[in-house]
C-alpha cells in the first residue's frame, strides 16, 4: 500500500516514482536525468517538513523527496521534470520545488510526490537545475529569534542550502526541518551578518540589525 505523504484533498497529489540506483554516499543528481513515474493520487498543501509554509515556492509547484536516497539537504531544490508521452495530463517539461523531505517516513526510495490534478500512471525524466530565481530574492528567515538564541532558515537560493554563518558561528541544521539554530550565551550583538552557502557552491551574505521572529532580511550573493 502507498503511504501518502501529505494529506489528501479534493484536488488531487501527483506522485512521481523514480528509479534511481541506491545513493549511500551521493550528492543532488545535477548531473545526469533521473527516469521514473508519474501517478496522480491528491492535492496541494502548504505542509512539509522544510516548512516553507506555501503551496508554491518560487511560483513553482511543490514536491517531497527523499533526502536518505539523495544523500544531501533536497529542501529548496529544483527539478525539470519531462514527459515523452502526448497522452500525459501534463505538460511536456514543467518545473518543481521541494518543500518537503521525507527520508524512509512516508515515501519510499526513489519516490518523488509532487501537487498536482489528474489521473493514471506516466513514465517521466527528472533533472535537478538551479531554481529560476525571477522576481524572488534571496533572503534568511527568522523562525526564532532573541538575543541569546536565532533558529534560521534560508530561502530562496539557486539550490538547497549547505551551511549558514552567523555572528562568526556555523552551525548545522536542525535534522530535517531545513532550520539552523545558534546559541550564544554572551548574547548576538547586532547589527551582525548571517552567510548561507548552497549546494552549486554560492555564497549570500545578509545584514541583520533587530531580533524578530518571523522576520525576513534579504541577501546578497557573493559568488
Amino acid at each position: 500500500a502507498l503511504t501518502m505523504a501529505y494529506p489528501v484533498t479534493a484536488l488531487g497529489m501527483l506522485h512521481i516514482l523514480s528509479v534511481l540506483p541506491s545513493l549511500a554516499h551521493a550528492v543532488l543528481p545535477y548531473n545526469g536525468t533521473k527516469s521514473g513515474s508519474v501517478l496522480f493520487v491528491g492535492g496541494p498543501t502548504s505542509v512539509g517538513s522544510c516548512d516553507y509554509r506555501t503551496e508554491t515556492y518560487m511560483g513553482l509547484r511543490t514536491m517531497a523527496v527523499s533526502s536518505a536516497e539523495l544523500g544531501a539537504n533536497v529542501c529548496g531544490m529544483c527539478a525539470r521534470v519531462q514527459t515523452r508521452n502526448k497522452a500525459a495530463p501534463l505538460p511536456s517539461t514543467f518545473l518543481v520545488a521541494v518543500t518537503n523531505d521525507l527520508p524512509g517516513s512516508g515515501i519510499e526510495l526513489g519516490q518523488l510526490q509532487l501537487a498536482s490534478n489528474g489521473t493514471g500512471t506516466w513514465a517521466v525524466e527528472w533533472q535537478a537545475i538551479q531554481c529560476p530565481l525571477g522576481r524572488n530574492q534571496p533572503q534568511v528567515v527568522f523562525k526564532f529569534a532573541n538575543p541569546w538564541v536565532l533558529e534560521v532558515q534560508a530561502r530562496y537560493l539557486d539550490s538547497p542550502q549547505t551551511s549558514m554563518t552567523v555572528a562568526g558561528l556555523t552551525e548545522t541544521m536542525l535534522g530535517r526541518t531545513n532550520t539552523f539554530k545558534f546559541v550564544n550565551y554572551d548574547g548576538f550583538r547586532l547589527p551582525f551578518s548571517v552567510t548561507v552557502r548552497s549546494h552549486l557552491g554560492s555564497t549570500y551574505t545578509c545584514s541583520v540589525g533587530v531580533f524578530l521572529t518571523d522576520r525576513s532580511f534579504f541577501c546578497a550573493k557573493l559568488s
